[in-house]
């Protein structure tokens, strides 16, 4: 707990942080992400969460929507109309352009109502979901210009390849932005988990790291 605290503060108060919580299920990474919420709950830290489940895999950008719907859905239970009144506070304070906002606007909407696969408006699904990620990346930008921001993506071992990618994007928001991202997930070997934590490494350096956890053995645990 204490280094993930440790980079929490870096974050807020230095320059990004990358760190990856991995172990066996069970073991208690939830318990550890769910412990420095509530020991930085006054910090003046924004938190975004996400969490993937086995069901919704192959669900396109599943943490990332579930993460927007709580995030907008806190303010006002009105998710809809909550992204249009915090897109407008950030336009007025200069952290988004009104193009940028307008966009982001328009791509939250269709990943909210769950459209981020099919095309619209003479966007095809690729199109749609390059959009997607440089809106979500904008948005999160935008967010720690205002505050420290904390970026919790929950059990990605069971990601789609998108969010993945996406949250490779988000290492270079965290290279210039107070933001930290936590990734929790099984060390299971997993290809795309291995390349996200190489790419933090070559991006943020020693602003990237890998927590393992292990379980205590039979003595330990007498």
């Amino acid at each position: 707990l204490k280094r993930l605290s440790d980079a929490l503060t870096a974050a807020a108060n230095e320059s990004g942080r990358f760190v990856a919580l991995t172990g066996e299920a069970g073991i208690g990474k939830s318990r550890l992400v769910a412990a420095l919420t509530t020991s930085h709950a006054a910090a003046g830290v924004l938190w975004l969460e996400g969490r993937c489940t086995e069901m919704g895999s192959a669900a396109a950008f599943g943490p990332f929507v579930e993460m927007l719907e709580s995030h907008f859905s806190r303010q006002t239970g009105d998710a809809a109309g909550a992204v249009q009144g915090e897109l407008a506070a950030l336009t007025a304070a200069g952290r988004l352009a009104e193009e940028e906002a307008a966009e982001i606007a328009a791509l939250f909407a269709r990943l909210l109502a769950g459209g981020a696969q099919a095309g619209a408006g003479g966007m095809d699904a690729q199109q749609m979901q390059y959009r997607a990620m440089r809106a979500v990346c904008c948005f999160v930008a935008a967010l720690c210009e205002e505050q420290p921001v904390a970026l919790v993506l929950d059990d990605i071992h069971w990601a789609d390849s998108l969010s993945l990618d996406l949250a490779g994007q988000l290492l270079e928001t965290a290279a210039s932005h107070r933001l930290l991202l936590l990734a929790v997930y099984r060390d299971d070997g997993t290809p795309a988990l291995h390349r996200l934590e190489q790419s933090a490494a070559r991006l943020l350096g020693r602003r990237a790291e890998v927590l393992k956890l292990i379980p205590f053995s039979p003595e330990e645990s007498r």
